[in-house]
């Protein structure tokens, strides 16, 4: 095996012409040495990836966010002059609005939560795959885009 692969350094002798590798210390020396810059180089490139992971999960929440504001606006400002005051797009405006923001902020807890789990994993060890917060995410963006497009279908069907 060649130390060189590893970035140890020359085979040279020392003073009593012992080689540096064959006292038990200097291999244990070696071996730390090794793992220490192995596991900087990796623990910096899994941070950098976990990273990128949670601003993935925050993007999603800004969509969501600014889905909300959209909401908002678009139906409580774009409105007829006599609106609907039981069940229209003026009254739905902000429910849907503050539903939107809700997600918004459960999927950012969620991501959080997700990159603090796989921070401590991989001080550990291992990796996560998959997992509960993943499926959350998902339950939680279906139901409320189902939510939005339901009552968006109600409301223009009531309007005919």
């Amino acid at each position: 095996m060649d130390d060189h692969a590893y970035g140890v350094g020359s085979l040279t002798t020392s003073d009593d012409g012992q080689s540096p590798l064959s006292s038990p210390d200097a291999a244990q020396d070696r071996e730390a040495t090794e793992l220490h810059e192995y596991n900087n180089i990796n623990s910096s490139a899994e941070l950098n990836a976990l990273e990128r992971t949670y601003l993935g999960y925050f993007r999603t929440s800004l969509a969501l966010a600014f889905l909300a504001v959209f909401i908002a606006q678009l139906f409580r400002l774009q409105h007829t002059p006599h609106p609907d005051p039981i069940f229209g797009f003026f009254v739905l405006g902000i429910p849907l609005s503050c539903i939107c923001t809700g997600a918004a902020i459960l999927v950012n807890l969620l991501g959080t939560y997700r990159f603090w789990r796989q921070q401590n994993a991989i001080l550990r060890g291992k990796v996560l795959s998959g997992g509960w917060e993943m499926m959350a995410i998902l339950g939680v963006v279906l139901v409320t885009t189902t939510l939005l497009f339901v009552l968006v279908v109600a409301v223009d069907i009531t309007k005919d």
